[in-house]
């Protein structure tokens, strides 16, 4: 089963030896991107640990990207069929996000 930990739990975080956000920064994927916020993404697969990681997060004019609070990791167990596929999902799924924000700003309507 997957397992999603808060970068703000830095116990935890090295205990699965994750990377921190300062190891895969220019790798990230940034998606739904507005003017002051967004999201972002970074698939990464272990096969020593036999895992994958999905690190994620957020951001906007109230905190940076990579602030601990607003960065996850999931780790799916990739020796696992069910698992292999939950994670393939969850990157096609961020992938399939938009890169800039689609919503209409009140000033951008006919």
């Amino acid at each position: 089963m997957s397992l999603k930990i808060n970068a703000s739990d830095h116990d935890e975080w090295l205990r699965h030896g994750l990377d921190g956000f300062a190891t895969f920064s220019d790798k990230v994927r940034r998606r739904n991107v507005g003017p002051d916020y967004g999201d972002w993404f970074y698939p990464c697969e272990r096969p020593d640990r036999h895992d994958a990681v999905l690190y994620f997060g957020s951001w906007d004019a109230g905190h940076a990207v990579g602030d601990p609070d607003h960065t996850f990791a999931m780790i799916f167990d990739i020796t696992d069929t069910d698992e292999a596929v939950a994670y393939m999902l969850r990157v096609t799924g961020w992938e399939g996000q938009p890169e800039a924000d689609q919503q209409v700003e009140p000033d951008d309507r006919p």
